[in-house]
C-alpha cells in the first residue's frame, strides 16, 4: 500500500509557465526606424506642448488696455492641447506606417522561406 506523499508525487504536475504580455508581443518585435522615430516625436511634442502653452500666454483678464496687450496672463491649455493632439496623430501615422513596413517585412521573410 503506497503512501498519501508518494500518490501525491505521482499526480503532480508542473505548473505552466507564466509569461507576460510584453515577452509576448512586444519582446519578439523588433522596433523599426518609422516606429522609433514616431515615439521619439512623440515625447518630444509632449514636453514642446507645456512650453508652447508657456510661450504663447492667454489672457487671464477680459479687459485689455488701449494697444491691446494683456495686463495679466496664464499658461495656454488651448494650445498644449491642440499641439499634443497633432503631436499624437503624427506620431499614430508614422507608427502605423513602420507597422505596416514591419508586417510585410515578416510576410517577405515567409514567402522567402
Amino acid at each position: 500500500m503506497s503512501s498519501l506523499f508518494e500518490e501525491i508525487d505521482r499526480e503532480k504536475k508542473n505548473l505552466p509557465g507564466l509569461s507576460t504580455v510584453t515577452d509576448t508581443f512586444v519582446g519578439k518585435k523588433k522596433l523599426n526606424v518609422y516606429q522609433i522615430v514616431a515615439l521619439t516625436v512623440f515625447v518630444i511634442g509632449l514636453i514642446g506642448g507645456i512650453f508652447l502653452g508657456n510661450m504663447i500666454p492667454a489672457c487671464k483678464d477680459t479687459y485689455s488696455s488701449f494697444l491691446g496687450t494683456c495686463q495679466e496672463t496664464e499658461f495656454n491649455i488651448a494650445v498644449t492641447l491642440i499641439s499634443w493632439a497633432i503631436t499624437f496623430l503624427f506620431s499614430l501615422f508614422f507608427y502605423g506606417f513602420g507597422h505596416m513596413i514591419y508586417l510585410l517585412e515578416s510576410i517577405h521573410e515567409i514567402l522567402k522561406k
